[in-house]
């Protein structure tokens, strides 16, 4: 193939996956749980009341969170109104922005393949597309995180002596500016979610400067430089907050931080391996190529190169989050996103030493006399295992679309079998392009194909899910059941719809009580609705919704 086709081809996929995967149907399903209603409310609010240094929920303070997802949201309602994809927006512009991040680290460190294969992976991967579609704080951390460390890669590249150089291109830089970055950008995580983003880049580092003794180099990153870029992009914010609220430096840092991390107080309790199997999950379908990747590392070790190795640097990236939030006593699956960029440079960086049919037949010895391996049975095999992957997902689809709403999936029957089919299909042609020695060809494949389900998705599936999972079709409903101005109220609701309901009605929903003096349309559960009618209130109309949920117009009992 004509190389500069091969390349247009390979651009095309990189700018489509990314559109994909990043941008169509943000705004296809309302908002979920309770976070993103939360965190969307407060964006909200700060765009229309102009109060850009106190985070409000409903009126009153709420220091769970640093600022800089609500400066991005109510920047983004003030730019393009208020919606659920103007709330996504700023984190899929961040994970855009990680992966031209990752594709520069990998073009600098390794060369042109790489970068190619980091951009088609990073937006396909479930972990990254995920929460680049969900209006919370773990995107902007991971991305600020990224975009650290491969400033760090920068300085070690800049400062090393030629002999020893990790740079591959040569380009003039002072290594005060990536050295500022650093700082920078470990400011804009320590904004999105705390001091935490000085713990993961500082122990990513000093692991690093640990496993090759290059404590010297590590402590570059404590030069005037990043300190003072760090101050000025961090702490304007923190002490402008502190001066405005007495209480945020307890609430924030002592409450939401030190005794998160130290205390069960969150009840987000998990056992201390929890974190392995999200990562896993977090890199489908790539996972299995994580072996060969370990293997390589391993290899790094073994042969005494770790020192000079960037590979091995990247790894203490993407390892010291997994350790450390692996000691947490509150864990959530967003908490380990931070580690996904690096794994996936290593992926790219494991899948572009396979030999392939054709580069296998054009090697030639190196300069010592030695001809690198023409084959490799790992990595072909991991390969192999994504395809692998894709038929096993369609095989167990039984057991994910159980979790589905009841008759959902009776409703698109054909459109289901036709998917399940396509995938089956699509991972035999990625086992057997890796048999046949093509692991780029089977990349993209998978990479294509992950691409065209999750824009499917977006289009089709989340739509038609949006009444069933989120408080947007919920909230719609109320004119079926009562008159314009009816009061609303809750009773008994999960937080995630309570919140949802809040966010869509735009004022916190009082809960419904046998004082109340007036007819109101009560969202509740059949149990909670059970329990007005034994409080002798009037039941006027009933709309049933979903599952256990409905509306009900109650009014205070006949005397």
């Amino acid at each position: 193939m004509d190389r500069r086709l091969y390349h247009r081809l390979w651009a095309g996929l990189s700018g489509f996956l990314l559109i994909a995967c990043l941008f169509v149907g943000l705004g296809a399903i309302g908002l979920l749980g309770p976070d993103e209603p939360r965190y969307a409310s407060i964006a909200r609010t700060m765009a229309q009341t102009g109060d850009w240094v106190t985070p409000r929920l409903w009126g009153h303070p709420w220091f769970e969170k640093p600022i800089l997802f609500y400066w991005a949201a109510a920047a983004s309602f003030k730019l393009f109104g208020v919606s659920e994809g103007a709330a996504r927006l700023p984190n899929a512009l961040a994970a855009l922005a990680g992966a031209l991040l990752l594709a520069l680290a990998a073009w600098r460190l390794w060369g042109g393949r790489e970068a190619r294969l980091a951009l088609v992976i990073f937006p396909t991967s479930i972990g990254i597309f995920a929460f680049a579609r969900a209006a919370t704080m773990d995107m902007l951390l991971a991305v600020s995180l990224e975009a650290a460390m491969v400033a760090a890669l920068f300085v070690l590249s800049l400062e090393e002596p030629p002999a020893r150089s990790w740079r591959r291109h040569e380009r003039k830089l002072d290594p005060r500016v990536p050295r500022a970055l650093v700082g920078a950008c470990i400011g804009l995580g320590t904004l999105a979610k705390g001091p935490v983003a000085i713990i993961l880049a500082g122990g990513s580092v000093l692991l690093w400067a640990a496993l090759t003794g290059r404590w010297r180099d590590a402590m570059r990153f404590l030069r005037w430089e990043p300190v003072a870029a760090f101050a000025v992009v961090a702490l304007p914010w923190y002490i402008a907050c502190s001066l405005a609220n007495p209480d945020f430096a307890r609430s924030f840092l002592w409450h939401q931080n030190v005794q998160r991390f130290l205390t069960p107080v969150f009840e987000h309790v998990q056992p201390w391996w929890f974190f392995f199997p999200i990562l896993a999950l977090g890199l489908v379908p790539w996972t299995p190529a994580l072996v060969a990747t370990a293997r390589d590392i391993w290899r790094v070790f073994w042969s005494g190169q770790a020192k000079e190795s960037p590979e091995v640097f990247v790894a203490c990236w993407a390892i010291f989050p997994l350790l450390f939030f692996s000691f947490s006593k509150s864990k959530l699956p967003g908490y380990i996103l931070p580690a996904l960029p690096p794994l996936i440079l290593l992926l790219a960086r494991t899948i572009s030493g396979i030999p392939s049919r054709r580069t296998a037949a054009t090697t030639q010895p190196d300069e010592s006399g030695e001809t690198k391996a023409r084959t490799d049975p790992v990595g072909l095999a991991a390969i192999g295992l994504v395809g692998i992957g894709w038929v096993a997902l369609a095989a167990s689809a039984g057991h994910w679309l159980r979790r589905l709403p009841p008759n959902w999936g009776a409703h698109h029957h054909a459109d289901i079998v036709m998917a399940l089919g396509a995938t089956a299909l699509v991972g035999l042609a990625i086992a057997a392009l890796a048999v046949l020695r093509r692991p780029r060809m089977a990349v993209a494949l998978s990479a294509l194909w992950m691409g065209l389900l999750v824009a499917g998705v977006g289009f089709e599936v989340l739509p038609r899910l949006d009444p069933l999972v989120s408080a947007r079709a919920m909230a719609e409903s109320i004119v079926y059941v009562g008159p314009p101005r009816t009061p609303v109220e809750q009773y008994h609701l999960q937080r995630d719809w309570t919140y949802g309901l809040n966010y869509y009605f735009g004022h916190e929903l009082p809960e419904w009580s046998t004082a109340d003096p007036q007819t109101v349309c009560v969202y509740t559960t059949w149990e909670g609705l059970a329990t007005i009618e034994r409080s002798n209130s009037v039941i006027e109309a009933v709309l049933p919704l979903h599952g256990q949920l409905l509306i009900a117009r109650v009014s205070p009992p006949r005397r």
